[in-house]
């Protein structure tokens, strides 16, 4: 991986020029509400917030009026909107510094917020590649390298499968339609395996 400023790319999302022979066939982001959703789980963080509000209110209420209960308990959910807020911001962070592309030779992930890294995934390192399809189309693709071939964890952190730290395994996170992009990634990794069968078999009749 090389620390890469996107704004000197030479080619979008690529830390350096595209070779002519090689083709984008997608490029995109994550979408920076499915971030906050399924990442930090804003809606989940969002009930707790509010029943420690409920709470606190019901053990601090007597004697108190209408007015004086709606300021109590707008006071103790702004603590907890705060972070929701914060969260929100690292989110579409995330979602505008990070760039997907699959080429019909291999996958890239630019990430990082502070750091920009390129992380660059040929073909022949891919071993499998999973794709979890959501009810709203949305969903992810997680890629598993060959052994021998691993990233640290941190460095790829949310894009990657949650919980395979001793080997971890890099993702598309949180992509609007997945499908498309599981089908463009499918069709591309098979022809490029064929074509190098294709150049074996050759190599083996010489």
């Amino acid at each position: 991986m090389n620390g890469h400023t996107h704004e000197f790319e030479p080619t979008f999302g690529f830390p350096e020029s595209l070779p002519a022979s090689e083709k984008v066939l997608w490029q995109g982001s994550p979408c920076a509400w499915l971030i906050a959703r399924r990442i930090f789980f804003l809606p989940h963080l969002f009930i707790y917030f509010l029943i420690l509000s409920c709470m606190a209110l019901i053990f601090n209420s007597e004697a108190l009026t209408l007015k004086d209960v709606i300021i109590k308990f707008m006071s103790y959910m702004s603590l907890g909107m705060v972070a929701i807020f914060l969260l929100l911001a690292i989110s579409h962070l995330i979602s505008s510094t990070t760039v997907y592309s699959i080429t019909d030779k291999r996958v890239v992930m630019r990430i990082g917020i502070v750091l920009n890294l390129s992380l660059n995934i040929p073909f022949s390192k891919i071993e499998t590649a999973a794709c979890k399809e959501y009810q709203d189309k949305s969903g992810d693709i997680s890629i598993k390298l060959v052994p021998d071939n691993k990233i640290a964890y941190l460095h790829l952190w949310p894009h990657c499968r949650p919980w395979f730290f001793s080997a971890p395994r890099p993702r598309l996170s949180c992509l609007k339609d997945v499908e498309v992009v599981a089908s463009r990634l499918t069709s591309s990794w098979e022809e490029q395996k064929l074509l190098v069968n294709r150049a074996n078999a050759k190599k083996g009749l010489l």
